[in-house]
């Protein structure tokens, strides 16, 4: 059946070419951390019920970003959505025959037959006979024709093996379709929604529909091409900020998808992406993204708000720095009490290595394997579930050991139980769980006033706001060989700013986590700082270093520095109230902010993603690659979650060759760490 579509607003974006709209050239980047996404982020004030913001069905863009590790300068933002176009002769593999034993064409019918833009619209679905190969759950559906037009991915109920419905919004703002590039208006006529994917092939997304119902929009949306000169507009508040700060992101922008789950979704996906230098870009461009199977990834960048970004204090300003404690971020393989530094302690398997004055030795922990083993309170009594001991500490002749496992056959390891030695290596012993904790709520080792061991344990989940609930927290007295329930403190050292939680860190499935906290009453009462410091949704952590009562730096240990939140460098100077960002300088040939830092005793800063290590000095303008680099066997490779501070050395642990190979520990003084000639 022909429909015939009431005329739309076509938007031309560019000089067009053979129907296809060209592609505008952007400035090129004046350094490599020019050209960034801008992290979404909670906007200051009180809690909204969108926490980061994004675009809305309507096309609204609001939400807030911190403005990343960038050099100074005027950057122009867009909203980035992306969109699939075919290319060459690769075309949508067809449906099946029925003589296949596929589904034939399907009946679609729409429920209302006409609808205001923003409005919902059921369509059903029949089909000739039961589909036998889709099990997904989803269906794909085009307002305006397939392919392109405009997509909904969305949930379908099953209501028979024959019929289904699924439920959309009419779009209430223009969109952007390929093919060719340009964006269209929802303005008052007849359109056909197509659906397809009901039977899973190869390119179905891209391909025809496998059925049609004509749908009638009874108006013009509010935001239209025409209401919008330009169809795309956005706006920066405030205008001038400092790498770290948080602006305000509003405005306009086409849609490119409105793709919902089971509940509904109010934001659609998109990237706020920024550059800078060059002039102001057109309101609306297309741009190829490389292609693969036959089809490409077109960026559609709309809006363009500009924002001056004033530079952050350099490493060269500090001078000479002094740090007189650290907190590390995570659940560490390897540490030493700061009251006896001499004696490291470090997993390694079955057992956990010493290394002091008299030498090295072995503390086996097999006594702690047979204990979780026997314990049938724990969700896990597998033994293939149970990992080596993840963390450690040590206390005068007590030994404090973390293991991670995995309940219930899962994977990865998500629960950590803490257990302990006096009499080196036999007996152990589960540390005492806090009241309202569970055994399985374990997060981490600390070193209190003293040099005691404070063993953590969550207190469940953490609520809106600022405010935190301190971990639960049960200490070792060396006195009584006791433990006791005692408040969550600020460190011995420094600020009252510390970490709350941390977890081991899982490449592999799982994020480390560990979120630092503030207090400004001498740690009755805890808050989030004025941003989210800390998060850090990546296989490292990070650092708290304390330099004085007052001052503090964060120091990240992140191989995807922006993407994650957390900056290389953070410090506040009035007891955690405030923080800014510190300009590092670029690694030599660094390419992406690829960058795991540790703040050595002397106040240097070395970074450890790479051989050979780089060196940056106190009040240094440039980096230095480190001369002499410590050759582990051949065979091994250091274990980067392990790189640790202790005293004046720098500490990590090695991988193993074989599971029966002893895990050797090194180190490197501080004093031995000098730019190569």
């Amino acid at each position: 059946m022909f429909v015939a579509l009431a005329p739309v607003v076509l938007l031309p974006l560019s000089p067009v070419v053979g129907g296809q709209a060209k592609a505008l050239p952007e400035p090129p980047p004046s350094g490599v951390s020019d050209v960034l996404d801008w992290q979404a982020t909670s906007c200051p004030g009180p809690a909204s019920q969108v926490p980061t913001g994004g675009q809305f069905l309507d096309g609204r863009v609001d939400l807030c970003v911190q403005v990343p590790d960038v050099p100074g300068g005027t950057y122009h933002l867009a909203w980035t959505s992306y969109l699939t176009r075919l290319t060459g002769k690769t075309t949508p593999t067809t449906l099946p025959t029925p003589s296949a034993g596929a589904s034939p064409a399907i009946s679609l019918t729409a429920s209302p037959v006409s609808v205001l833009p923003g409005g919902t619209l059921t369509l059903t679905g029949r089909l000739k006979r039961p589909q036998k190969l889709n099990r997904d759950p989803f269906v794909d559906l085009c307002w305006g024709g397939c392919p392109g037009s405009l997509d909904y991915d969305v949930p379908a109920h099953w209501l028979s093996p024959t019929s289904f419905s699924a439920r959309i919004t009419a779009p209430d703002a223009p969109w952007a379709e390929t093919g060719p590039d340009r964006v269209v208006s929802p303005v008052a006529g007849d359109y056909e929604v197509g659906v397809r994917c009901v039977e899973l092939m190869k390119s179905c997304g891209l391909g025809p529909a496998e059925g049609e119902v004509t749908v009638r929009l009874r108006a013009s949306a509010q935001y239209t091409c025409q209401a919008l000169p330009g169809c795309a507009q956005l706006r920066v508040s405030p205008e001038v900020a400092r790498p770290g700060e948080v602006v305000k992101v509003t405005g306009y922008a086409p849609i490119a998808s409105t793709t919902t789950g089971f509940e509904g979704e109010a934001l659609i996906g998109g990237d706020l992406v920024g550059g800078r230098g060059g002039h102001p870009g057109p309101a609306v461009s297309f741009s190829s993204q490389g292609s693969a199977f036959g089809a490409s990834t077109v960026d559609v960048r709309s809006g363009d708000a500009s924002v001056l970004v004033e530079p952050a204090p350099t490493w060269a300003s500090l001078g000479h720095l002094t740090p007189i404690g650290q907190v590390p971020g995570a659940e560490l393989p390897i540490s030493a009490n700061p009251l006896a530094p001499s004696t490291v302690a470090w997993c390694a398997g079955s057992y956990v290595g010493l290394e002091g004055q008299a030498g090295t030795t072995d503390v086996p922990t097999s006594g702690a394997t047979a204990l979780l083993l026997a314990d049938k309170s724990l969700p896990s009594a597998d033994k293939g579930q149970i990992q080596d001991c993840s963390t450690v500490a040590v206390q005068g002749g007590a030994l404090f050991v973390g293991y991670a496992y995995s309940p219930e056959m899962m994977a990865p390891a998500i629960d950590n139980v803490a257990l302990y030695s006096t009499g080196s290596g036999a007996p152990w012993s589960f540390v005492p769980v806090p009241q309202g904790a569970l055994s399985s709520a374990f997060a981490g080792f600390r070193y209190g006033a003293g040099g005691v061991v404070d063993a953590l344990f969550a207190r469940g989940a953490q609520g809106a706001g600022p405010a935190v609930a301190a971990p639960a927290v049960e200490q070792y007295s060396t006195a009584t060989g006791q433990w006791s329930a005692v408040p969550f403190a600020c460190p011995p050292t420094g600020p009252c700013v510390t970490w709350g939680l941390a977890t081991a860190p899982d490449c592999g499935m799982t994020p480390s986590f560990a979120q630092a906290i503030v207090s400004l009453d001498g740690g009755h009462a805890w808050a989030l700082p004025p941003r989210q410091l800390g998060a850090v949704e990546t296989c490292f952590s990070a650092s708290l270093v304390a330099l004085s009562p007052s001052e503090a730096l964060v120091v990240g240990v992140d191989g995807a520095v922006n993407a994650s939140g957390l900056y290389p460098l953070v410090m506040t100077e009035d007891n955690g109230r405030s923080w800014q960002l510190l300009s590092l300088p670029l690694l030599p040939d660094q390419v992406v902010s690829d960058q795991s830092l540790l703040m050595l005793q002397d106040g240097a800063i070395v970074d450890v993603s790479a051989q050979p290590w780089d060196l940056l000095r106190p009040g240094a303008s440039a980096w230095c690659a480190v001369g002499a680099m410590p050759a582990p066997p051949a065979g091994t490779f250091a274990i980067s979650t392990s790189y640790t501070v202790i005293g004046p050395s720098l500490w990590w642990l090695a991988s193993r060759p074989s599971s029966t190979a002893p895990v050797p520990a090194y180190h490197v003084a501080d004093s031995s760490l000098s730019c190569r000639a």
